[in-house]
């Protein structure tokens, strides 16, 4: 088995493999890669990056795959490395609910309930749809409109439009009620990290009534638009986010 190493856009040097090979038969600089992007994503300590394929970097590698539903927990192949590629640091969970036992809204898609007015797009009521023929409601994305996660500019109404328009090409391929446990998140609640891109509505945690975590998984690694993926199935749901860059996949 041979390898070589090109470069990525993260200025990080990716290995490039010509099979499928076992952890404990590749080189030691592509082990050392491999460890030091488990280290990112918190699955290894730092400590421990030697570029010897032990015990602990097969626990880390496994538990990493079994978290993208990866197949064969020790091998190593184009699939794991570019997965590894994307892997950002482990997240905080933040306003997940206790018990997720959510149940399709009876309301969804009427002019009923609490109105607002917003930028843009002037009065809208709770149980409205964000954007036509999209089962995503302005009640899911803030909370019943609650008045501390009003959206009150014009780019956020936007940026809540284009992912609930994202939402809709994954809900569809889906088949399936889809829940939101977190939507829109002003910066002034103080909720989870300063940078989360649900303060600019770009983010939302969802979760399957169906339980299929692993099938909505797949299809939102599927869908181009979503570039922000968080692992959070083992905690009850999964977050995606449009942000405006590469993409990057993240644990909780």
């Amino acid at each position: 088995m041979t390898n070589s190493m090109i470069s990525d856009r993260r200025t990080v040097d990716i290995p490039v493999l010509d099979k499928t090979v076992e952890l404990s038969e590749l080189e030691d600089r592509t082990v050392r890669w491999i460890q030091s992007r488990l280290t990112v994503g918190g699955y290894l300590e730092a400590n421990q990056v030697d570029g010897i394929p032990g015990p602990k970097t097969h626990k880390a590698l496994a538990e990493f795959k079994a978290d993208l539903w990866l197949e064969y927990p020790s091998l190593v192949g184009t699939s794991t490395i570019s997965a590894l590629a994307e892997l950002g640091e482990r997240q905080a969970v933040t306003e997940q609910p206790e018990g997720l036992n959510q149940k399709p809204l009876v309301e969804s898609g009427r002019k009923e309930g609490r109105a607002v007015v917003l930028p843009l797009v002037g009065q809208v009521f709770q149980h409205e749809y964000i954007v036509p023929d999209v089962p995503l409601t302005w009640d899911e994305m803030t909370k019943g409109l609650d008045p501390r996660r009003i959206p009150n500019t014009v780019g956020r109404v936007q940026n809540i439009q284009r992912l609930a328009k994202v939402f809709g090409r994954v809900r569809s391929r889906f088949g399936s009620p889809i829940a939101v446990t977190s939507g829109y998140r002003p910066a002034e609640l103080k909720i989870g990290v300063p940078n989360s891109q649900h303060i600019h509505g770009l983010a939302m945690d969802v979760y399957p009534l169906n339980r299929d975590f692993q099938k909505l998984l797949q299809i939102i690694k599927e869908e181009p638009a979503i570039t922000g993926i968080g692992l959070g199935q083992r905690k009850g749901f999964l977050h995606i986010d449009i942000r405006p860059t590469s993409r990057v996949v993240f644990p909780y």
